[in-house]
Formats: structure tokens, C-alpha cells, sequence
């Protein structure tokens, strides 16, 4: 495959967004995480999805034994220090375990479709730095 990622379908994106926030209310976490990369770029610009996946972050400090517990339901190997792996419907999810930074301090919300979804803010700063967020 030459290294290329698939690019998936708005429908595939919405479904495995949706299933992120799914997972995120189990975790008692759906205030306390952000979509992020271009997933939010497409939230923030009021676009439908498009891409080659799903990315969000939490914060270390929400991590709890009994949030870590359920994560591990859902993709027990793929479970690192810094975050997980795994897939719905074939769309990979990257989930982030980052420190506390001003720009998941005071997040924006975005709607799509009939939820809401927490975003960096100021978003633009936040994009242009993006790969450094650790």
C-alpha cells in the first residue's frame, strides 16, 4: 500500500466519532477529553469530517483506575503510557494521554451532529503547534 492511509467516508468518520463519545461517557470522561488534529479542524471550521481517522486527547490527570479499567475493554494491548489504538468499523481512533496545557484549560465546543465535542482553544494556535503536544 505504499505507506498511504485509506481516507474514509464522512459516515465511516461520524460513526467513529460518535463511538469516541460513546466510550467517553463510560469513562465518566465526556467534559474532560478534546478532539483533536484534523478531526477537529473539521469540527472547528464546520465541515463534515474527512480523513484517514479519528484523534482526541485527555488530560493524565483525569486517568483513573476505574476510567483505565474501561479503556482497557476496548483495546487492552494497543494501551500504552501515552495513549491507545484502536479501531471502529475499521476506523482507527489515536486516543492521547497528554499533560494539562492552556489550551485544553479553557476548551471550545463544537456541534456535530447531535452532539457536542470539546476542541482546543485558541484553536488556530493550538493547530499550528499540534504535534508537539505531548
Amino acid at each position: 500500500m505504499n505507506g498511504v492511509q485509506p481516507s474514509f467516508s464522512t459516515e465511516q468518520l461520524d460513526k467513529a466519532l460518535l463511538d469516541t463519545f460513546d466510550l467517553m461517557e463510560r469513562c465518566k470522561l465526556e467534559n474532560n477529553y478534546l478532539v483533536l488534529g484534523d478531526t477537529a479542524k473539521c469540527l472547528f471550521e464546520g465541515k463534515e469530517l474527512e480523513g484517514n481517522k479519528i484523534e482526541v486527547g485527555i488530560e493524565k490527570r483525569y486517568l483513573t483506575r476505574e476510567t483505565l479499567t474501561t479503556l482497557r475493554m476496548y483495546a487492552d494491548k494497543d494501551l500504552t503510557d501515552a495513549g491507545l489504538n484502536y479501531k471502529f468499523e475499521e476506523v482507527p481512533i489515536n486516543m492521547k494521554f497528554v499533560e494539562s496545557n492552556d489550551f485544553f484549560r479553557y476548551h471550545d465546543v463544537r456541534f456535530h451532529g447531535p452532539e457536542q465535542y470539546n476542541i482546543p482553544n485558541p484553536f488556530l494556535e493550538y493547530y499550528k503547534v499540534k504535534e508537539e503536544i505531548k
